[in-house]
Order: C-alpha cells, then structure tokens, then sequence
C-alpha cells in the first residue's frame, strides 16, 4: 500500500500549504475576543448607533430657533403713467434699491417634534440592544464553530485509528487466506472496509480545513493550534428548573425587549401622525434694513422691527392625516401581534433548549456506557476469532461499533456545552464570563493544525 500512503500524505500537506504561515493559538475566549474586534456584523451595528444618534440630534433640533439673514440688491425701474399729484410727476425713473434682513423663529408648540424626539431615542436604545444581540449572536456563532473543529479533529483521529486497525485485520485475512485458513471472502470484506475508511479519512481531512476557515472567517486570523477539551470534566448544569429559566428569558431577553422597543415606536408614529390635525405655534422676529435710491418718494431708508405670534392650523389636506394616523394604528397592532408571537416563540425555545440540555447531558452518560460496552464486545470478538468461533468480519465489525461509539461520545460532550450556551443565548444572558468559564475545560496543551495528517 506504498502508493496510496503517499497520495494521502500529499492530499494533507496540500491542504496545510493553503493556510497562512502565520502561527496563532487560541482558545475559545480568545477566538471570541479576536471575532469581537474585527467582526464586520459588529463594526456595522456600532455605526448603525452612531447614525441613530445623529438622527435624536437633528431632531431635538427642531425645538431651538432657527434664524436666517438675507439681503438684495436691486435695480428699479419705475414708470408714472399719470399724477393729479404736485409731489408726483409722471415719466421713467431709474433707481437702486437695497435691503438687509435678519428673521428669527422659535417653535412654541409642535407636538409633532416631540414624538419625533422620543421616537428617535428609542430608535437609539433599540439599535444598542441590536449591537448587544449581535455580540451575544458572535459569542455563540465562535463557540459553535470552535467545537466543530474540534468534533472534526475528533472524528479524523477515530477515522484513523479504524483505517489502522481494518489495515491490520486486512493483513491477516491476506496471511490467513495464504495459509489456507480463512476464505477470499474474509480478505474482500476487509478490503473493502479498508478502501471505505480511506476514502473516510480524507472526507475528514477536507472537513477540518473547511471548519478551520469557518472560524477563521469570524476571527480573522488563521488557525494553527486549538486547545481540546479536557478528557474526564465537564461544567455544570446551573440548577435552575423549567419556569424558573422561561422567567429568567421573559426578564432578560434582549429581541423581548428591542421588539417592546418597536411597539413602543409604532404608538408613538399614531400619535405623531394624529398631530397633523392640531395647531403649530411660533414666535418669530425680524429686523429688516431697506434703502431706496430715487423714486416717487425720493432717496429714503427704514429700518423695520417686527415681533409676532405665528398659528398654523390645518384645515385641509385631502385626508392625508387621517389615512397616516389609521395606517399607523394597524401598524400599531401588527407590531402588538409580532410582540406576543415572539414571546411565544421564546418561551418554545427555551422549553426546547432546556429539554436539549438535561438530554444531553443524559447522553453522555449513556454513550459513555456504549463505549465501555463496545470494548467489551471487540475483545470478545478478537477471542472468538482465536478460538474459531467468530470471523474477522465479526471482529471489523465490533471494531467499527467501537470507534464509532467514541466518536459519538465525544460529539455528545461538545453538544452538551453547545446546548448549555445556546439556552443562556435564548435567554438573553450569554456573557464573556460564560465563555472564560467554558475555558477552564480546556486543556492546556494544544493541538497543531498544520502538521501532515497521516494518512
């Protein structure tokens, strides 16, 4: 088997060569804290508030005076057709005149602006809560792609210590069959299982460089080590019951409360738009400079000073208001209706992820039981074969029992930590705090990546 050696040492160290060579280890609360400085999602949120912000501030602008200055220059002309007057003579005059004005304008009453303000402050608080949903999302998102390199890690070594051991009963069937002992079927059965767990073990080379780039993608930094999971600890399951975590989820949960956020915003836009219907009050001033050149009354300036109270009250605008306020209003029990169907959907979730969770963990137990159990029947199967009661493809079997009863065990650990974050997540509590304490399962001697994987 020279040949096929080599070609599957070259598929490894092709794919090794794809990858920077730039070193980096980490562990989980590392890959996370990497993600969380580079990640686009994130940098995207944090300008989302930066606009919202500016949003509140022009705003809020709305409530202070607006003043403007304005001036002109003109060239008139002037024609008096007929004058009884003895002060106004007729004919053509030609004449400059200028003038300069200066107009301030202060906002009374305009409760449009003040739902317009309030609206934009939650626009703001809401866009912050989408940055802290975004960053719990990232935390899980780091933590589910770094266990799935390492279940792949997991089932690349499995795959290997198969392929190894079918080599081996391989090479027996071949001795046996030389021998006259065993029939060609035991050597054909071997082989094919032999051929089978060589394709397997590069469908899991494949598979570990594809999930090397999905974290990767999140951290931004290429990946040579990776810390493993420690091999007899676990964390443990906070003991809180069933209500008691669909509490927690209805107190904390961060879409529950940017979707209040939205209702909040959709009764606000009623009575935004229904104030299209009352009266807007300003007090306005100007002082406005005119100089006149020639003319009927000669060269002359004025200086004007005028100080008021401005009401503008809607009389009619084609029902517009009217149709905004009712199209407002449905909104207004769309946004009701998603409310409730969220918080449904939450409570389903946490109930889902709970059961998950205590399963889960179940499981590790029982898979822990299969592995203990699948040694046992693989020694019993390598005896029966010396004494001549089983067969090599008894022995390739319980063999394929046992790798993949660890393989599965060792899944089932990864789902378990998986479950118990992904249940903080739907609750909205998953903190860096709880990825540091996921790292003291970690062991702390690390697993190169980019060494040849022998195949």
């Amino acid at each position: 088997m020279p040949s096929n050696r080599h070609s599957c040492r070259s598929l490894a160290l092709f794919m090794c060569l794809g990858i920077s060579a730039t070193t980096f280890a980490q562990d989980l609360l590392q890959s996370f804290r990497l993600a969380e400085q580079s990640y686009p999602e994130l940098e995207a949120r944090k300008a989302d508030i930066l606009a919202a912000e500016s949003q509140l501030q022009r705003n809020r602008g709305n409530r202070y005076p607006t003043i403007t200055l304005s001036s002109s220059l003109n060239r008139d002309r002037q024609k008096t057709l007929d004058s009884q007057s003895l002060f106004f003579r007729s004919g053509t005059d030609y004449f400059t005149s200028k003038s300069a004005a200066i107009r301030a304008r202060q906002p009374l009453l305009r409760l449009a602006d003040r739902y317009r303000i309030s609206n934009s402050q939650l626009e703001t608080e809401n866009r912050q809560l989408q940055l802290e949903i975004s960053t719990q999302n990232l935390r899980l998102e780091v933590a589910k792609r770094y266990f799935s390199l390492l279940s792949a890690l997991d089932t690349l070594q499995f795959t290997q210590s198969e392929k190894d051991a079918i080599e081996a009963q391989l090479n027996l069937a071949r001795q046996g069959f030389e021998l006259g002992v065993n029939a060609i079927t035991d050597t054909q059965e071997a082989q094919a299982r032999f051929d089978l767990a060589r394709a397997n073990l590069i469908q899991a080379s494949v598979d570990i460089v594809n999930r090397m780039d999905a974290l990767s993608e999140l951290t931004g930094q290429n990946i040579r080590t990776i810390q493993p999971m420690k091999s007899d600890d676990l964390p443990a399951i906070d003991e809180h019951t069933l209500s008691e975590w669909e509490s927690r989820m209805l107190a904390h949960s961060l879409e529950l409360r940017k979707s209040s956020l939205t209702l909040q915003q959709a009764q606000n836009t009623v009575k935004l738009n229904r104030s299209g219907h009352f009266p807007e009050i300003s007090a306005t001033a100007t002082e406005q400079y005119n100089e006149t050149s020639g003319g009927n009354f000669g060269n002359r300036s004025t200086l004007d000073t005028i100080v008021g109270i401005e009401l503008a009250l809607p009389l009619f605008q084609g029902w517009q208001i009217s149709a905004q306020t009712r199209e407002a209003a449905y909104n207004q029990v769309s946004a009701e209706h998603a409310h409730e169907q969220l918080k449904r959907a939450l409570i389903q979730r946490v109930h889902e992820n709970y059961r998950r969770l205590h399963t889960a963990r179940r499981m590790i137990d029982a898979l822990n039981q299969a592995v203990k159990s699948s040694e046992t029947a693989l020694r019993a199967a390598r005896d029966g074969l010396n004494v001549g009661t089983r067969t090599i493809i008894d022995v390739l079997n319980a063999q394929q029992a046992l790798f993949r009863s660890k393989n599965d065990y060792a899944n089932s650990r990864y789902q378990f930590v998986l479950a118990l974050l992904t249940l903080k997540h739907t609750c909205g509590v998953l903190r860096e705090n709880d990825l540091l304490t996921i790292n003291q399962f970690l062991d702390d001697h690390p697993i190169t990546l980019d060494s040849t994987y022998e195949n």
